[in-house]
């Protein structure tokens, strides 16, 4: 039986053959969150051409899944009673096919879930994972930040198990300045900011010898590529702002999302219950002689935070929150802050605290 590219297909060629490589394999799952609803797979030619696949819940049994393994190279025939056979490695298929996407079209992917689409960036933050109640359920929430190569930084959200999937693709306490790849995500936005959302399909790749990552792997030192958050001693003199400018910035909503670093004596940290997140908040209060300013986060990010500066002779006492909080008062740190939700409160927005350095 002949072989046809994939964009020779049509809904009349049920009877021919094609040699594919398989991409991504990933599945849906029903409300009860135990039992598979539907099998996806991505598959892209010699030519480039990509096209999904599927397996629907009656044909799980006729057709096990778990025999397919991405970066495999298959031949598929018959596609009304499928026959699957796998081939040997051929270097004429690409081995990742991305559509990676602008940071000038973020904007115009807003909830666009019929075109998913994939992110390529410098990593410059992956937050500790959080704990998260909605509807009684539990759930698990990270946040990672990427800066894209025109410049500007991106959030990406995941949940759950996808953060498996990423702690399993990243060293563990990945360094800023490795390039990441995330497929198949979905852009949303927040008070006009966007983020991507990580969907079931979502992968991720790190320091991907791919042609388009070659330019931020060996040129991140480049103007437009550089991140300018980095810690040592030489950047953090001559780059810090003023406690002043931080009260400045987080009057003005054009500055939510964005990173400032600020480097200042902690003068006091208190601790208070939201119920609306069901969580503890921990207010610290940075301060200069003069002004000061606040930042909020979430204990179980404090803890994290905190260990990072705490001595490894002194962390058998780390848990304790209350040592912890002895622990800041009067010591001067470095801080990575965000611009975040609007506080009405205070009528102004939250500067949140992302990270925390000797």
């Amino acid at each position: 039986m002949p072989l046809l590219s994939l964009a020779l297909l049509n809904q009349h060629n049920d009877d021919s053959a094609v040699r594919v490589r398989l991409l991504r394999l990933w599945r849906t799952m029903r409300p009860d969150g135990i039992t598979i609803q539907q099998f996806h797979m991505l598959f892209v030619d010699n030519q480039g051409t990509e096209i999904e696949g599927l397996i629907d819940t009656d044909e799980i049994p006729l057709f096990d899944p778990f025999l397919l393994n991405e970066g495999k190279i298959y031949r598929i025939t018959n596609f009304h009673e499928t026959f699957v056979e796998e081939l040997p490695n051929g270097h004429d298929i690409p081995a990742y096919n991305f559509r990676f996407l602008d940071a000038s079209d973020l904007p115009n992917a807003v909830h666009n879930h019929a075109y998913m689409s994939d992110i390529i960036g410098v990593l410059v933050l992956a937050d500790p994972e959080e704990a998260l109640f909605e509807d009684v359920a539990l759930l698990r929430r990270k946040s990672v930040l990427l800066r894209m190569m025109q410049g500007p930084i991106v959030e990406i959200v995941l949940w759950d198990e996808l953060i498996d999937h990423f702690d399993d693709a990243i060293p563990n306490d990945p360094t800023p300045g490795a390039v990441v790849v995330f497929t198949s995500v979905v852009v949303h936005h927040f008070n006009g900011q966007p983020y991507c959302v990580a969907s079931n399909a979502t992968k991720t790749y790190w320091n991907l010898h791919y042609p388009i990552a070659h330019p931020l792997l060996h040129n991140l030192a480049n103007a437009n590529l550089a991140i300018d958050y980095t810690f040592d001693d030489a950047l953090w003199v001559s780059t810090p702002c003023s406690i002043p400018e931080l009260n400045l910035y987080k009057n003005d909503i054009n500055n939510q999302g964005r990173l400032y670093i600020c480097g200042r004596q902690v003068q006091n940290v208190d601790v208070f219950w939201s119920t609306e997140k069901l969580k503890y908040i921990v207010r610290m209060i940075v301060a200069n002689g003069v002004d000061e300013v606040r930042f909020i986060f979430t204990t179980g990010k404090f803890r994290w935070i905190a260990s990072r500066i705490i001595e490894e002779s002194e962390k058998e006492w780390s848990n304790n929150f209350r040592n912890l909080l002895a622990y800041l008062r009067g010591n001067s740190f470095k801080f990575m802050v965000e611009v975040g939700d609007f506080n009405p409160v205070t009528n102004d927005f939250n500067l949140v605290l992302r990270k925390l350095f000797k």
